[in-house]
């Protein structure tokens, strides 16, 4: 993971506008868990890349539920997930997922269980069990009136 770090990073010094590399660099950061580093990039992205519905979709993730409180910041993590929702037209389960994840993280539990069910049912249609998986134990949260947050 440090050679991929390193090599990204080389990337977008060359080609600082390189979009996929500022997500590459993110989701790496992101894995080794380093999440100020990570949403840094993920914004960077999205200001090469306004309109990138998986860059949205990344920092809405991690604005939500980021195992770091202080990094954490539910209203925004709407918004990015209502608009990467809006671009995909609403069918994605990941991104549905990911929205489900800041409804609860603001307090709209019933908006959270209701869009995570949905995203089940897409998950299990594709048949995706790794992801049907985890947003059951979601919805399980969001029901007891409690956001996702990831471990560190």
């Amino acid at each position: 993971m440090d050679e991929a770090i390193s090599q990204y990073q080389k990337a977008v010094e060359i080609k600082p506008d390189f979009e996929d590399a500022q997500m590459n660099l993110g989701n790496s950061f992101f894995r080794q868990g380093r999440m100020d580093e990570a949403i840094a990039q993920y914004q960077k992205a999205l200001q090469i890349k306004p309109d990138s519905a998986e860059a949205q979709n990344y920092l809405a993730w991690l604005l939500a539920t980021c195992p770091q409180a202080r990094l954490r910041n539910g209203n925004k993590a709407v918004e990015l997930a209502e608009q990467a929702s809006q671009l995909t037209g609403g069918g994605n389960p990941f991104i549905l997922g990911t929205l489900a994840a800041a409804y609860a993280e603001v307090g709209r539990f019933s908006e959270a269980v209701e869009t995570a069910q949905r995203a089940l049912r897409l998950a299990e249609a594709q048949p995706n069990p790794g992801l049907a998986g985890a947003l059951q134990s979601e919805i399980k949260l969001y029901q007891a009136g409690s956001p996702f947050h990831g471990t560190e």
